[in-house]
């Protein structure tokens, strides 16, 4: 047997040959379909686990397939960013005719869900340290600017409602942040906080609730709470006014 023939019946009888899938031909592949490829890759294993050479084996392409639209793995983040933009408007702004309060309620309540649900867009919009850039954040534009619209009818001014979106956002954030390294660390969000009975003011407190403040009954009391303080300022804002 020549060496040639070898080489071909040792190739055709490996294992790890016959069983590795064909790759894609040079130009098969759209930069849609490798962003919904490293979509699922980073779902399944995770965004610290994304690199060029591990998404083009999930893919079935070779490396430079990827490299033709993206230059570097911070491109390909950023294109990932600006698609979980895309899908976070998507959740948290649909169409609704709800007072502005129960709108307010319901949208933050959404985002907080979503940021829960799918690590991977937590991770690319909040957990990279407000790296998101503005053109991620440029698909969230309408939604506020609808928001504000809407407070602007109730009576908001527009940098008084700007400011209330923001204080309700930093608090949703805040709280999604807070629990995800809880989760991480082993503490459930409604876990008793431990304290001797020396603080008889704050064991009484902790009868309702613990001082971390993100279990789901504790923060839609809050947001609810900080809701009602914006009702109660613009009425009197509104009483000022008229006096």
């Amino acid at each position: 047997m020549s060496a040639t023939k070898r080489l071909a019946k040792a190739t055709a009888d490996s294992p790890n040959v016959a069983s590795r899938p064909a790759r894609a031909k040079r130009g098969s592949i759209s930069a849609e379909q490798i962003i919904a490829g490293a979509m699922a890759y980073t779902d399944a294993h995770g965004l610290d686990a994304l690199s060029m050479p591990l998404l083009a084996e999930h893919l079935g392409i070779g490396v430079t397939s990827i490299y033709w639209y993206f230059r570097n793995k911070n491109e390909l983040i950023e294109a990932l960013t600006v698609e979980a933009a895309r899908k976070l408007y998507a959740w948290i702004h649909p169409p609704d005719a709800l007072p502005w309060d129960e709108s307010l309620f319901s949208a933050f309540s959404r985002l907080r869900d979503a940021m829960r649900e799918n690590e991977v867009c937590c991770d690319l919009l909040l957990m990279r340290g407000g790296r998101a850039s503005e053109s991620a954040l440029v698909h969230l534009w309408p939604g506020t600017e609808g928001t504000i619209g809407k407070l602007v009818a109730a009576g908001f001014s527009p940098h008084d409602a700007l400011q209330n979106i923001v204080i309700l956002s930093l608090y949703t954030r805040g709280c999604i942040v807070l629990e995800r390294q809880m989760r991480r660390a082993g503490i459930a969000p409604d876990e008793p906080t431990p304290v001797t009975p020396d603080f008889e003011l704050l064991t009484r407190a902790l009868a309702r609730q613990n001082t971390r403040g993100v279990s789901d009954v504790a923060y839609a009391a809050q947001l609810r709470a900080i809701i009602e303080g914006m009702r109660l300022r613009l009425q009197y804002s509104e009483k000022s006014s008229a006096d």
